[in-house]
């Protein structure tokens, strides 16, 4: 984690932060609400103000901060869940992991980006099932299965094993396929990708 910390003339600088230099921030958070507890049940002023500073710029910057980023952060996640709920698969290699020590306006761009892509799946997946309307009995995840199965029927010596699965999912088109004909139709066409991987 990075986080931001006030220098001696007010000005930012980043500083590196371990994840035991975290727990001693948040140490001294909970160390400053006692005291402020102390001094307002006490109705005496005691004078902390370096320690109190301190714990006042830290909490300041985990609020205005931290709260916001992972806020931001749980949106991105909500959105590839979604896109990969949908079948995506390519785009979630990108933004993997976002590092705190970008600022609010990347975390910004970097959720903009997966509006776009999310929006742009839909899409390609909308125009895919105009093109090709049997696409429309089955939801992406089916039919990056029912390639994966093709793909490895052709690359396998063994090619019984995915026959059952094949004729499985074709046969809720037409109930009436058999093996054989799914079997006949396999070889006579070359499978090509229909999504990378």
């Amino acid at each position: 984690l990075r986080h931001v910390s006030l220098g001696e003339e007010g000005d930012e600088k980043n500083v590196p932060q371990s994840r035991d230099d975290t727990i001693g921030d948040l140490i001294k958070i909970i160390h400053f609400e006692m005291i402020k507890e102390k001094v307002l049940n006490d109705k005496k002023i005691y004078i902390y103000s370096l320690h109190i500073q301190n714990c006042i710029s830290l909490r300041v910057h985990v609020k205005n901060d931290f709260i916001p980023k992972f806020d931001k952060c749980k949106k991105i996640a909500k959105k590839r869940l979604e896109y990969f709920s949908l079948g995506g698969r390519d785009d979630l290699k990108v933004d993997r992991t976002i590092s705190f020590s970008k600022n609010a306006s990347e975390f910004d761009m970097i959720d903009k980006q997966w509006d776009k892509r999310l929006t742009d799946w839909k899409t390609q997946i909308a125009e895919l099932r105009n093109k090709f309307p049997m696409l429309s009995y089955y939801t992406v995840n089916d039919m990056l299965f029912l390639r994966d199965l093709l793909l490895s029927y052709n690359q396998r010596a063994e090619k019984a094993q995915f026959l059952g699965p094949l004729v499985s999912k074709i046969s809720f088109i037409d109930p009436n396929v058999t093996t054989t004909e799914i079997e006949t139709a396999i070889k006579s066409i070359k499978v090509a990708p229909f999504f990378s991987s």
